[in-house]
């Protein structure tokens, strides 16, 4: 009777169920031809035939005769040495390529904020935001088309009943597409003290998009050497991001 304890601990390794069996077979008997493998461990005889081979691959098993066909297991430490060195080859070439990917010099680094460096990894952060606000959201952005991409005209409206949303948007003309009311900076309502800092309270030449998640989080979307580069900020809705979005607010000016 097979070890289960024998089978458990050779899937763990990666071999399949038919593998693991057909493993503890030569590993019992040292080698065995086909059939045998077949009579002891119940395994139906193409799959026999299948995980030999896949043994073979892996290097567990090699082929010892072939009239009949005979399978040894091999080296248990020369077998498990090379397992570990190919392992050690593929984590590395692993490696190299994920650094090959990122950007050798972040824009901003911070414990509080991280970079999203694909349009993927900016969608899919910014369906998990909107999905977590519970209670008020800004959006501010000079890029109407870019914004409804985003978010979908009925996701915007969903939000619109789910949360205060605020939608700010550089003029009157860029709210035409969008389903839900949008709001204008009001320059007689920016305080003197910020009117000298009005291109950092709005957004940055190369900005598309920036929201505003409950005071918590904030996402910037920005263009950087032509292309989208995400930034997430995660803060203490008592520090900066909740001054800044209480300031924002005041300044707005719905539109008709």
């Amino acid at each position: 009777m097979i070890n289960e304890e024998f089978i458990s601990e050779m899937m763990k390794i990666g071999m399949t169920e038919y593998e693991a069996k057909v493993y503890a077979v030569l590993f019992q008997m040292k080698f065995a031809t086909v059939r045998e493998v077949y009579n002891i461990c119940a395994v139906p005889r193409n799959k026999v035939y299948e995980a030999l081979r896949s043994l073979e691959e892996k290097g567990f098993a090699a082929v010892i005769g072939s009239s009949p066909l005979r399978y040894a297991r091999t080296d248990i430490s020369e077998t498990f040495r090379n397992l570990k060195q190919d392992a050690f080859h593929k984590y590395s070439a692993a490696e190299k390529y994920l650094l090959s990917q990122e950007r050798p010099d972040p824009v901003f680094e911070s414990p509080h904020a991280y970079e999203l460096q694909s349009d993927w990894a900016i969608q899919n952060h910014l369906k998990t935001i909107l999905s977590q606000c519970k209670s008020e959201l800004i959006i501010n952005t000079a890029d109407t088309e870019y914004l409804l991409h985003l978010i979908p005209k009925k996701t915007l409206k969903q939000l619109a009943k789910k949360v205060n949303l605020y939608v700010i948007v550089k003029d009157a003309d860029a709210s035409a597409e969008i389903p839900v009311p949008c709001s204008i900076f009001d320059e007689v309502r920016i305080p003197k003290s910020l009117r000298n800092e009005r291109p950092s309270l709005l957004k940055t030449a190369n900005c598309k998009l920036t929201l505003f998640s409950d005071r918590t989080t904030m996402l910037t979307i920005d263009v950087v050497n032509g292309e989208l580069l995400g930034t997430v900020y995660f803060m203490n809705k008592k520090f900066f991001i909740g001054l800044l979005a209480e300031t924002m607010i005041s300044c707005l000016k719905t539109l008709p």
